[in-house]
């Protein structure tokens, strides 16, 4: 079920049901998760991509499902060569950017 409120969309918790927000992915009250919105995280500790879990009700701090460590936004994947090539050549562009719009004076 959904609801409108203030131009955004709600739905009910199939847990709880509180009025969570469309766009979360779990509930913040029970903290059940909305499996269709799920992203994998990365597990530092497991080496692998998870779908992370909370604990009674502590929707701040999520856990891997296989080794139960707590898990964290900084956790992730070795970016490997690849990404390592990708993100020196965001900040070279950034870079010139910035000295263009200076010259440019």
């Amino acid at each position: 079920m959904t609801l409108r409120a203030e131009g955004h969309v709600l739905q009910l918790c199939p847990e709880c049901k509180a009025e969570v927000p469309d766009w979360a992915e779990a509930c913040p009250r029970c903290g059940h998760l909305f499996a269709e919105k799920a992203v994998p995280t990365f597990c530092a500790a497991c080496r692998g991509d998870v779908l992370p879990v909370w604990r009674g009700g502590n929707t701040t701090m999520r856990y891997c499902p296989r080794c139960q460590r707590p898990m964290t936004i900084l956790e992730a994947p070795e970016v490997g060569l690849r990404g390592t090539i990708l993100l020196f050549l965001t900040v070279v562009a950034f870079v010139v950017a910035a000295i263009a719009r200076l010259l440019s004076r």
